[in-house]
């Protein structure tokens, strides 16, 4: 495709002149069917929920170099099993 071809089809896509609008926005729904803002709110319930049901784990299982990666002042009272 020529230049001039890929920049009249961003023009129709930011138009949204494009035929294929109705895929793009059903590629949407399936990927992110919540568009009502309210997604960090879920997740932070289903996180409560979650410790409720199985608590706060003492420890975190971590690969090796993830724990070189730690800074030093934010591994002091984080207890690592390997």
């Amino acid at each position: 495709m020529s230049a001039s071809g890929v920049y009249l089809n961003v023009i129709r896509t930011l138009e949204n002149r494009v035929p294929v609008r109705s895929r793009r926005e059903r590629t949407v729904k399936e990927y992110h069917p919540y568009r009502d803002g309210k997604s960090s709110e879920r997740v932070i319930e289903a996180l409560d929920g979650y410790i409720k049901d199985n608590g706060v784990p003492e420890e975190r299982k971590l690969p090796f170099f993830k724990k070189m990666a730690l800074p030093r002042e934010h591994s002091k009272n984080i207890r690592y099993n390997t």
